[in-house]
């Protein structure tokens, strides 16, 4: 009996999906387990001109909160933007000792560590 219940049907119309659903409710049913009923869909706006108007004003909101905290950036990104000059002038520095000890400007492959500290 256990292995009939999960039979596939002999209806040529039932895919493979229609087969595993029901096959599902047969478990649920077995071990006692409710299932939420599928979510109904959003109903369209009755006028969408107005929803259009609401959309446009939380677009407004929304803008106008972030020109508020634009200036969080600031204290974010001043860490990397230490770093970042730190480095450049360290290149900067080891750029112009190789300039002034081979006379030449262009870049070396490899740049000796020491020149970084």
């Amino acid at each position: 009996m256990a292995g009939q219940q999960f039979a596939r049907s002999n209806y040529d119309d039932e895919t493979t999906a229609e087969w595993m659903a029901r096959r599902q409710r047969i478990v649920d049913e077995r071990n006692g387990v409710r299932r939420a009923e599928p979510a109904q869909a959003a109903r369209p706006a009755d006028n969408l001109t107005d929803l259009r108007r609401e959309q446009e004003a939380f677009r407004k909101v929304v803008h106008a909160e972030s020109q508020k905290n634009s200036w969080m950036a600031i204290p974010a990104l001043a860490p990397a933007a230490v770093i970042l000059a730190a480095e450049g002038a360290a290149a900067a520095r080891a750029a112009k000792k190789y300039e002034t000890e081979t006379g030449n400007k262009t870049r070396p492959i490899y740049y000796d560590p020491k020149d970084f500290l």
